[in-house]
Formats: structure tokens, sequence, C-alpha cells
């Protein structure tokens, strides 16, 4: 471009003599335009050149971060001061779950102080955001390489935080070798099953290889404490939940060390088989949580089923299709819309055969919400639809900073598509006098044709969130799907998340700004889409199935659609429901 500037130059020279005026405000015009040019690149790459210099040479390898006392307090004031300011939904889960993060702080903050390194540390940070039941609100494990796929709105800014992979890689080296060194296969792990409502021994795993004593078993206290109300007075790796079925709160696993670096000895009470009762004393920590959960990745006697886990999914294809034609159903197993698949899934919807489709969104924890409407919607359904949503985003600094870009185009997107005012109803319950409403609204159109009379079934979960939730409730709302399973994990109405890297350890976590609320009043955080038909997730009985199934022809066996019938509740429940409907034809199942 320069060579063809010089020469239009050389071509004009005496007329530029003649006019030296124009000749000077000509060069200044240039000049003005070339540095605007170079700002203007410099500004929209800023976010892009940071990350490439943390990722290059340039950044410094951390070695040890040793995090003093002061220091994880600090981080913990710093977590406390960003959630209680910029996330509305943060004190509203005691209604269902009974734990207030604000009412807790001081204990948490009691139990930072008291780690005893910065692998204890990161550990009892993961368990206190356990206790936060937000699906897009969490400690993030350290994986530099799955931070690069995040969806969260700033995830750009995020990545440009200085020297993050370095910091990054430190943490997830640290605790890599920490599980190395501390794994014992010396451990206790009891499941919850919402179809009994207890916390069964886990017979497949830990000391339950040395010995079958406690097959069958339960947790019934620790400490002498009932195990219902221990687990919301003690923080755990294990994410706090809730059974709408028995109307309780719960882990999804509860686990138990032989010996212990880092955790406290507790009297654990067992009811065996027989009725009778024992009592072990055995250690419990959040480090002793993430040794004995990911310790698993250096048994060998483990190997095995995670390999055969992933052939499940043909290689990493996060969808299953099986033709029920004797039922004549189809059941698909979709975690994942994204990365890609999108087009095949809908392409596979289109081609099925049967009238009945279980789509099954149990194990899908969201992604982008458009990939959902346009890969699902439209080849499952015959109606336009045009859905209206409005949700509550905390008006604050970081927020603003992290949530609505400085770029053109995307602001005109955003102002055309996500509308923006001030709250100026009455006040509601939860809802800060300075939220901003965000407008939302979609046409979902659909493709017709041979599918428009299929009947969906879908089956929902705890890990349902996100943009999957966002669809359970869309077509809960807009057709006569028939929802089945428990309430999802919810915030799938409000947005995404943002991204936070703390200022010392620059461990990374993320925090949910929105509030949105269900047809019904309730708060989506908090509970989530309900199903139209409760069915718990799975039996002891069925778990034992699952388990000698996986033990005797492996996992991908035990997950095939004609085995995993056998023994998943939820889908065995559905299948039943298409037959009953089936053999009457014209009765509406959600009409019954």
């Amino acid at each position: 471009m320069l060579k063809k500037i010089r020469e239009m130059y050389e071509e004009n020279k005496e007329w530029y003599k003649r006019h030296p005026k124009i000749t000077k405000t000509l060069k200044i015009f240039i000049l003005c335009a070339i540095t605007v040019n170079v700002i203007l690149r410099i500004f929209l790459y800023y976010y892009d050149l940071r990350r490439k210099i943390n990722e290059s040479c340039f950044s410094s390898e951390i070695i040890k971060v040793n995090m003093s006392v002061d220091d994880k307090v600090n981080e913990f004031d710093y977590i406390y001061k960003v959630l209680n300011i910029n996330m509305p939904s943060i004190t509203l889960f005691k209604e269902k779950f009974g734990i207030d993060f604000n009412e807790n702080s001081e204990k948490y903050r009691s139990l930072i102080s008291e780690t005893k390194d910065d692998f204890d540390y990161y550990c009892t940070l993961k368990g206190i955001f356990s206790d936060i039941p937000s699906a897009h609100t969490d400690l993030l494990y350290p994986n530099y390489k799955n931070y690069t796929i995040l969806y969260g709105y700033n995830y750009d800014k995020f990545l440009a935080t200085w020297n993050l992979k370095n910091y990054t890689d430190y943490w997830y080296n640290l605790i890599d070798e920490k599980c190395k060194e501390c794994y014992t296969d010396k451990y206790f792990i009891f499941n919850y099953y919402s179809g009994d409502g207890k916390y069964f021994f886990n017979s497949s795993m830990g000391i339950a290889n040395y010995t079958d004593e406690y097959e069958n078993s339960c947790l019934t206290s620790i400490d002498g404490v009932p195990v219902d109300q221990y687990i919301k007075q003690n923080i755990m790796y294990s994410d706090i939940c809730y059974d709408n079925i028995n109307d309780k709160v719960y882990r999804t696993q509860i686990m138990f060390n032989s010996v212990s670096e880092y955790g406290r000895k507790v009297t654990v009470s067992i009811c065996l088989a027989d009725g009778s009762s024992v009592e072990r004393e055995l250690y419990m920590s959040c480090a002793d949580d993430l040794i004995i959960y990911h310790g698993c990745i250096f048994d060998e006697r483990y190997a095995k089923n995670a390999t055969e886990a992933e052939e499940l999914v043909d290689n990493g294809v996060p969808y299953y299709f099986y033709e029920d034609t004797e039922n004549n159903l189809t059941y698909a197993w979709i975690s994942s819309v994204d990365y890609g698949f999108g087009k095949k899934i809908r392409d596979e919807i289109s081609s099925v055969k049967t009238d009945n489709i279980i789509l099954d969104l149990r194990d899908n924890g969201g992604g982008t919400a458009y990939y959902f409407y346009e890969y699902l919607y439209t080849p499952l359904f015959n109606n336009d639809f045009k859905y209206e949503n409005n949700f509550f985003i905390a008006e604050t600094m970081l927020n603003n900073n992290n949530i609505y870009k400085i770029n053109l185009v995307y602001d005109i997107y955003r102002a055309i598509n996500f509308p923006r005012k001030y709250y100026t109803g009455q006040p509601l319950d939860g809802i800060p006098s300075d939220c901003k409403v965000v407008v939302e609204s979609n046409n979902f159109k659909c493709i017709g044709g041979k599918n428009s009379d299929k009947r969906v079934y879908l089956l929902i979960g705890k890990n349902t969130a996100s943009a999957a939730d966002g669809f359970a409730a869309i077509i809960k709302q807009g057709t006569d799907t028939v929802l089945v399973g428990e309430n999802t994990a919810g915030e799938g109405m409000g947005g995404s998340y943002v991204l936070i890297a703390l200022p010392e350890s620059k461990l990374a976590f993320t925090y949910y700004p929105a509030l949105a609320f269900n047809p019904d009043g309730t708060n989506n955080s908090v509970y989530g889409t309900s199903p139209n038909f409760y069915v718990p997730d799975c039996t002891l009985e069925n778990f034992v199935l699952r388990n000698k199934m996986i033990s005797d022809y492996g996992t991908a066996y035990a997950y095939a659609y004609e085995h995993r019938v056998l023994w998943d509740n939820q889908l065995e429940f559905t299948v039943n429901m298409i037959k009953e409907d089936e053999s009457d034809k014209g009765n509406n199942s959600l009409n019954k």
C-alpha cells in the first residue's frame, strides 16, 4: 500500500507543490487515519494480545504460591464482597436449601484461616462454593485448556488476566501431585439415591474391594448428628442439592478416608443390611474428598471403566440415539449441542421414524442457547412460538464492566435484542432497587414436515442447567411436551455468568449476576424448572444392577438403551407411559 501511495505522489508531485495547503491537510488526514486505525486495532484486540503474551515465554513460571493466612482471608473477603454486591440470589437459597452464605461467612472465614497449605486452601474454597446451589457459581477446577472454551460474558477479559496460565498450571500440578502422594484405596463412599432417600455404601469402590461387610449398608449419622443435618452444617466437595421427591437437601456423595493428612477424625454410624449398626472412626475433609475423587484416576482397577465410558459417546460424541421399534419410540441422549455437533443432532432427529421421542437432557449442563433452539426445537415441533422473558441484572460497576462490552457492533446487537431499562415496578423480595430489567424476546420457528406430529418426552434432573434449563422451561410453556424426572439446576432464563480471577492466587470462580422467575413466580436460580411427573433417578436395587452390568460387561454396555432401561427409573417410567399412550391413542399423558 505504501508503494502505491508513493507512486501516486510521484505522478502528481508538481500538483502537490502548487497546492501546499491541500497537500499538508491531506498528509495530516492520512496520518490521523493511520493513527486511528492503529489505536482501534490495539483497542479491539487488546485482550487477545494480553492473552497471547500470557501464553508465551514472556510470562514467568510459578514455582510456589505459598499463600499466607492474611492472603487467604483477604481473598475470601473479596469473594464475599463480589457475590453480595453483584449476585442478587446469593441470600435467597436459604428458603429452599436452609443454607445462607452470609450467615455462614464467619465459619467459612475461620475454615479458610485454618487451612494447612495451598492444596488445603483450594479444597476448602471449593467446599465453600459447593454450599452455594447456583448452577453458574463455582470455584473452577484449575485447568487452563478448559478455561479457553468457557462461555462467560467476559471470558476474553478473564483470559487476559496477567500470568493466568502459569498460575493455573501451578494449581493444576499441585492438585495432581497431592492426589498421587496422598491417595489410598481404603476409603468409604456413600452415594445418595432419591428412590430410597438414603446414603448407601458404594460396593464397587475403595474399601469395598477388601470387604463385603458394608454391602447394602447406609450412613445414618456423623459424630452423633443425623446425616441429613450434618451435610448442611459442614462443607464438602460434593455440591448441595435438593430432592423434591423426599423434600430434603442432600449431597450426591459423602466420602471418608481411613487415613488422612488433612481430615478431621469423626465417628461414623452405619446401618448394616441386617438392621444392626456399627461405628467407625474415619477422617473427612474437602481435601480428602478431592484426593478420593481424583485419586481413582491413578488406580489401575478403575482405568478400564473410564475407557469404556468414553466409548459410550462414540469417542467423545455427546449424543446417542436408539430406535425402539417395538415401543414406537426413539431414545436420544444429548449431553451437548455445541462443538459442531448441533447440525448432526438436528439431522438425526429429523430422520426419526417413530411417533415418540424421549429426549434425555439429564447430563446436559448447557452451552449456547441459540443452538438448543436451532438444533433441537426446529426439528421437534411444528408450532412457531414467541417467547418473552424479563430478567434482572444487578446494576454494579463490576457487572457493567464485564457484561456490556464496549464494542459498537455488539452494543447495537444487544440494544435490539436485549434492551435494558431500570426496574421501576413494585418492590419484590430479593430484587435490589438498582437492578436493570433485560427484556428478551425470541421467535422460535420450526421446519415442520414429517416430524410435526412427534410426541416428545423430556428427561430432566439436577444436572440439567443453564441453556438446557432454558430450553426445558420454554418447551414446557410453549408445547405439549411431557417433562419427567426432577427439578433442573436452573439459571437458563437469565443470561450467562461472569468469570473472576482472585487477586493473589489467580484461582478462578464464576458467579451468576441475574435473577429470573418461573411462570409460577418462583426464583429460577433456586427452584429450577419442575417436571410434570416427579420420578426418582435411581434406587439402591437398580444401582446394584447397574454396577453388576458395568463389572461384567463395561460401562458402555450398562448405558446402552436396551440395558439402561432395566435400571434407570426415569427412563423406565417414560417408556411405560409411552406404552400406555400407544394403547389408548387420543389421551394426552398430561391430561390423564
